[in-house]
This record gives structure tokens, C-alpha cells and sequence, in this order.
């Protein structure tokens, strides 16, 4: 009885060993960017997503012109991650060969890559306003009181993150052109925002303001190991 129990754990040793070998990963591990082919144009106004025909079509033909960020990602390999480690991430800058080195952290559903450094800027009506628009916020963010005197109340300490999702074996980093219209005049526009569009967020816009948002995703494919 003792023998057979002795071969019974040398067994589920053996598998076990076996197992965490299999669980081993070799770094780097380096994923390309697929080209973006599909994309979605859509506004809202305070009352919620615009979705009558002709005011959709007016909408696109009068600033879709402007909605271009996704032309930076046409071709194969214009943007590669390589993981270094299970927490640093080396990005390929999206407009040059410049590389940032990241830290990597998950946080439920999302990894979050954050950069080292930290950022600040004054918050004014229009930053608190664009903020909560969107859905992924960094992971440090502070804000600190000011002298009114000064002309801003705040100002914001945060280290930007860049926001990636899985599937499968694959990466998706969700971005956005954005568009914020007062009246018939675009007061601000901004190309290649890696976030997503936070639909909650639509009661807050001003009774005269539209936002126009171009969705698409940037998807990443694991290159294979020599």
C-alpha cells in the first residue's frame, strides 16, 4: 500500500512539473497592428445619439473630413508592442520609430500601460468636461486646489496610460476621433484618443453642443517566435 502510494505522488509530481513547464513564457513577445479597416461615425447631442438619416449624413459630409486619425494605422506593423516582462511594455510611438518604455498593471478586464512619468495640466471647464466623456481614466490621478486669483481652481497630477483590451490571443487598443461642436462651429478636435466613448456621459453635454465621435479598433496580433 505504501509502494503504490509512493508511485501515486511521483505521478502527480511528474504532471504537475510538466504542467508548469507548459506555463512558461519566453519574453519578448512582440505584437503587430493589423490595418484599420472599419470604423463608426456617430453624434450625440444632450438629448442623446442623433440617428435621423439626413442630419447623420449632413453631419459626416460637413466634419468627416477631419476624422482622419485612423489613416495613420492603413498598413501592417505601424504600431508594435513588445513585452519585456510581465510588467514593462515597450510601445513604438503611433508617429515615430521613438519607444516608450511602460508599466504594465491589470485591473479587471483591461491592462493599463502606464507611462513613468507624471503629467500635469490645469483644469478648466473644458479638460473636467472632455474627461468625462470617456469610459478609461489613468490609474493615478490627483487633483490639486489652486488660488482662484490664478484664473483656474485645479490642476491635474496623472500619469497617462494607454488602454488595451484581449481577444484570445490577440490585443485591441478601442480609439476614438472626436469632435466637440458648439452650435455650427467646431471649437475642438482631437485624432487617435485610445479610449472609448462613454455613452453615460451624453446628459452632460451642453443644450447647443454636439459630439461627433469616430470609433475604431486597433488590433494586434502576436508575431510568432523565430
Amino acid at each position: 500500500m505504501k509502494l503504490v502510494n509512493l508511485f501515486t505522488l511521483l505521478f502527480l509530481f511528474t504532471l504537475l512539473s510538466c504542467k508548469e513547464k507548459d506555463e512558461i513564457v519566453s519574453y519578448p513577445i512582440v505584437y503587430s497592428n493589423f490595418p484599420i479597416t472599419d470604423n463608426s461615425i456617430k453624434a450625440f447631442t444632450k438629448n442623446g445619439e442623433i440617428t435621423d438619416p439626413n442630419t447623420v449624413n449632413y453631419i459626416k459630409k460637413q466634419y468627416g473630413y477631419l476624422l482622419t486619425g485612423m489613416n495613420s494605422f492603413s498598413t501592417q506593423d505601424d504600431v508594435i508592442l513588445t513585452f519585456l516582462s510581465p510588467e514593462k511594455v515597450k510601445l513604438r510611438n503611433f508617429d515615430s520609430d521613438y519607444s516608450d518604455t511602460l508599466n504594465l498593471l491589470k485591473k479587471e478586464n483591461l491592462i493599463y500601460l502606464e507611462r513613468k512619468d507624471t503629467v500635469s495640466a490645469l483644469v478648466d471647464l473644458l479638460f473636467y468636461s472632455f474627461n468625462k466623456l470617456f469610459n478609461y481614466k489613468p490609474l493615478y490621478y490627483e487633483e490639486i486646489p489652486l488660488p482662484c486669483s490664478a484664473g483656474f481652481c485645479k490642476a491635474a497630477k496623472y500619469k497617462p496610460c494607454y488602454y488595451v483590451k484581449t481577444d484570445g490571443e490577440n490585443l485591441i487598443l478601442p480609439m476614438i476621433d472626436f469632435i466637440y461642436r458648439h452650435q455650427d462651429i467646431c471649437i475642438y478636435c482631437v485624432l487617435k484618443i485610445n479610449n472609448e466613448f462613454c455613452r453615460d456621459s451624453v446628459p452632460n453635454i451642453d443644450a447647443k453642443d454636439t459630439v461627433i465621435v469616430n470609433e475604431y479598433y486597433l488590433k494586434f496580433k502576436k508575431q510568432s517566435s523565430n
